[in-house]
């Protein structure tokens, strides 16, 4: 990106399906091309990871990103960009409820979350679940989201004394997700209210499921980012 006035966006994506019957990923951008719409809303991308232990994985996903997106889309121009990211993320989750109770399997479906917006030279975000979103800058990556999974339970638990670290890491329940859309009621997640980051000149944002990040370590992750987004993707 350039300025703040004068924003330069370089998109990039890829999915591969691993070792699953299924792909359970699904993204979306908004248009790039609408200057009335990236004027009031900039640009939005979104990830969901549909859950491979419940129900409609892949359904969850696609249900979940075709709302946030289309949500997202009918955004006021007088509507602040945090206010319409949480709007979009309780629409999405509806979605998915009210697909998973047409399908007789309500409190059975779920998936993951994450989204960014950029607009003027600002990154918004908001996030449900494990999936996360990183800040790629000069040459250092950092998570800006959290892991919404017992492990944060776990690890409070040490700190209090009440647990070691090796039971901690070990525990089988370590990875379940406290929070996601498919919840009843979406209580846990990182709130688009939250102040927004002032991107600079050369910045990366990276919004990734756990197919990524819980095969690559950072520092692999951080040497592919150095290359143009798209070519970092595949």
């Amino acid at each position: 990106m350039t300025d703040r006035e004068n924003i330069d966006i370089s998109p990039g994506n890829a999915q591969h399906i691993g070792a699953r019957g299924e792909q359970q990923d699904s993204f979306g951008f908004s248009v790039f091309d609408d200057a009335d719409h990236v004027g009031h809303a900039g640009v939005l991308a979104v990830v969901a990871d549909g859950m491979g232990g419940l129900a409609m994985g892949k359904d969850a996903s696609t249900v979940a990103v075709n709302t946030f997106l289309n949500t997202y889309m009918d955004k006021d121009p007088a509507e602040k960009i945090a206010a319409v990211l949480d709007r979009c993320l309780h629409a999405a989750n509806r979605a998915v409820n009210k697909m998973a109770k047409n399908a007789g399997l309500e409190g059975e479906v779920g998936t993951t979350l994450v989204a960014v917006v950029i607009h003027e030279g600002m990154l918004y975000r908001v996030a449900a679940g494990d999936s996360r979103i990183y800040l790629f800058r000069e040459g250092l990556l950092r998570q800006l989201t959290t892991d919404y999974n017992y492990g944060r339970v776990l690890d409070r638990l040490v700190s209090k004394g009440e647990m070691t670290q090796s039971e901690a890491e070990s525990h089988p329940s370590r990875a379940a997700l406290t929070s996601f859309l498919g919840k009843e009621d979406l209580d846990e997640y990182d709130n688009p209210s939250d102040p927004p980051i002032v991107l600079q000149i050369g910045d990366k944002i990276l919004l990734a499921s756990d197919g990524l990040f819980g095969f690559l370590q950072e520092a692999e992750i951080s040497r592919l980012m150095v290359a143009e987004p798209q070519k970092a993707a595949e």
